[in-house]
């Protein structure tokens, strides 16, 4: 009995807090959904590369252009350099998920020791790489936010459509990384996906500058 007043008090005091406190809640929100997903199945490629995507461009809501074109020193990049940098390696690597469905050349060739690491860890390694000067003047600005929102619906759309096509057929076909040898079709969507959250990293170091000068 004492235990079902205990019980019953803690819920009151929980309620109590949970209406004072919104972020509280949304913490509390958080945690049970990540339980939840814990517990549910693991996502598949285009589910993981489609949430990451989204991050990208839920996150492009937050800016105006003024400040996506800012960089932080000059060997860095602005966020929309990054931004633009992520659309055209992502729209090159499906040129070559695309070659992996319709070529079936190379189905025994391997992929490096290096990249066969990338995808047991399942993430590129946590190295923040110096940029040349001169290769970041060479990353375009965005011309406008709306231009960058285009671009990535246009990835969201050419995913999902090929990912139709790899679900429709076994391909084994292999395109050639330049530095990590030969990946399939399925592993050019998961080293895209992986690519795409690697640079989160970077824009958080965005974000900290843009906070400070702000």
């Amino acid at each position: 009995m004492t235990s079902l007043y205990l019980g019953l008090g803690f819920l009151k005091n929980f309620r109590l807090i949970t209406k004072k406190s919104t972020n509280f809640r949304n913490c509390i929100s958080f945690i049970f959904k990540s339980v939840i997903c814990s517990y549910s199945r693991p996502m598949n490629e285009i589910e993981r590369f489609d949430q990451t995507l989204n991050l990208w461009s839920k996150s492009l809501l937050n800016y105006p252009l003024e400040q996506l074109v800012k960089r932080p020193d000059k060997e860095s990049w602005s966020l929309g350099q990054v931004y633009e940098h992520l659309i055209n390696e992502t729209n090159w690597y499906f040129d070559q998920l695309e070659g992996a469905l319709n070529d079936l050349s190379h189905q025994d060739m391997p992929m490096s020791e290096k990249a066969s690491e990338l995808f047991k860890r399942g993430s590129f390694e946590d190295k923040r790489v110096k940029t040349d000067p001169l290769i970041s003047d060479n990353v375009p600005q965005p011309n406008s936010i709306e231009s960058l929102t285009e671009k990535l619906l246009f990835l969201k759309k050419r995913a999902q459509s090929l990912w139709q096509k790899m679900v429709s057929g076994n391909y084994s076909g292999k395109t050639r990384h330049p530095g990590l040898g030969y990946f399939n079709a399925h592993e050019w969507l998961a080293y895209s996906e992986m690519h795409l959250r690697h640079h989160l990293k970077q824009k958080a170091r965005i974000d900290t500058f843009l906070s400070a000068i702000n």
